[in-house]
């Protein structure tokens, strides 16, 4: 009966120490801050994990231990992070949704040209506004400014006409390249 009893204790004591000295299992965590412009900064919290792999729900990965992630196209997005170490693996996901993405952008007509005045801008067709004045130096000015043309559009490229509002007056034509999030320019001249 007390080899019985020492067996018994010895067998519990030995699986309770088992259990004791177990790996625990990784806990995946994370948090993420919006900064701008699509751009996400990911904060790996897991517990017990060893290495790390982040799927960002639009075909891209990383396996850095807190990534910064630039988003291309507004939407939502579902991230998942796999945290592995000795005592397994776990995984969580989560939903992002991105909306800082500048989905326009800006072009300035103006010219530099001091005999030319009241000169009409025509976007696809559609009139945009009349510049009334002209720049002394062969810097563009900055879009929106009182006086030239500023054209907000969807990223693209587009046909404009310009023509000076006199009977002999001079006329340009072309294309413009227009930009998400940026404000580029078409100077007039001839």
């Amino acid at each position: 009966m007390r080899k019985i009893i020492l067996i018994l204790f010895t067998t519990i004591f030995i699986t309770s120490c088992e259990n004791t000295f177990s790996t625990p299992k990784p806990d995946a965590k994370f948090n993420f801050t919006y900064l701008n412009d699509g751009k996400v900064l990911f904060s790996n919290i897991s517990d017990n994990g060893d290495t790390y792999f982040w799927n960002f729900g639009d075909g891209s990965s990383s396996t850095e231990h807190s990534p910064t992630y630039t988003y291309k196209r507004n939407g939502n997005y579902d991230v998942t992070l796999r945290a592995t170490g000795k005592g397994g693996e776990s995984t969580i996901t989560r939903t992002l949704n991105i909306n800082s993405i500048p989905t326009t952008g800006n072009l300035v007509f103006w010219t530099t040209i001091s005999n030319h005045s009241n000169i009409k801008i025509y976007v696809s067709g559609t009139y945009r506004g009349l510049i009334t004045k002209y720049r002394t130096q062969a810097s563009a000015p900055a879009c929106g400014t009182e006086g030239f043309v500023t054209v907000n559009l969807p990223q693209g490229v587009y046909n404009y006409k310009a023509e000076e509002d006199s009977f002999f007056g001079s006329s340009w034509s072309g294309q413009i390249d227009i930009r998400n999030g940026q404000c580029s320019s078409m100077r007039l001249t001839k």
